[in-house]
């Protein structure tokens, strides 16, 4: 589903050049949820935006598909609106929407009919527990509201690929065990793949790989299972 190759990030000129990420390759497939972890600084937010198309690598190749991700601005954004989910870690929900039009809202770029959509969303909405808020603003929310919506609006399309930045930090025990079995479902059903960093043991123990980082290099890569010790971060 995704393969990248050498990736490098490196921001700055001459002597302030810092670089972010170093000679990152790793193969991830359809419907595998793998865990991105590292402590802070360790170059995480950074391979995320380049593998969600959000920043391009200063060198490397991304795969989507077996296909080499387009270099055109325009591209990229119908790239990412199709096949791309993404839960950031500050929610970036629209505050002048409600939550049931904010995770509506993917599916109206993509020409998905009023009533379809609105069923959709609502149904996310109740499957992570907060169908009850779904004429409420961001404002009237609590954080962990806010985070269930946004992972609510990045489930709604099924895109075959989504996106985590700490998608269970502001949750309970019981709440994040609703979201991680509802991602665990659709990479069942839909086959979606997940890359999720966190530092949260309640989700590597879901994973089904960890890639670790440490000063922009990636340091492990190996099935869960066979990594115990990183459990705890």
């Amino acid at each position: 589903m995704l393969t990248f190759q050498h990736l490098s990030k490196t921001y700055g000129s001459g002597l302030l050049q810092n670089t972010a990420l170093k000679d990152v390759s790793a193969d991830i497939s359809c419907g595998e949820m793998v865990a991105l972890c590292g402590p802070s600084g360790s170059g995480k937010s950074t391979l995320l935006n380049l593998l969600g198309l959000l920043d391009t690598p200063t060198q490397g190749q991304i795969w989507l598909d077996q296909q080499p991700v387009p270099t055109d601005p325009a591209a990229l954004a119908q790239l990412r609106c199709r096949a791309i989910g993404f839960i950031f870690q500050r929610y970036n929900l629209l505050p002048v929407l409600t939550a049931l039009e904010n995770v509506e809202y993917p599916l109206q770029l993509l020409g998905v009919a009023k009533s379809e959509r609105r069923a959709r969303a609502m149904a996310l909405l109740e499957a992570v527990g907060v169908g009850q808020f779904a004429g409420q603003r961001p404002d009237q929310l609590s954080g962990g509201q806010q985070q269930r919506v946004a992972i609510a609006r990045a489930l709604v399309k099924a895109p075959p690929l989504v996106i985590a930045d700490e998608p269970t930090a502001n949750l309970d025990g019981v709440s994040a065990a609703q979201v991680i079995d509802l991602m665990q479902q659709l990479g069942r059903d839909a086959n979606t793949t997940f890359l999720i960093a966190s530092h949260d043991p309640r989700l590597y123990e879901r994973c089904s790989r960890l890639l670790t980082l440490k000063d922009g290099v990636l340091v492990e890569n190996q099935p869960q299972s066979l990594n115990p010790a990183r459990r705890a971060g």
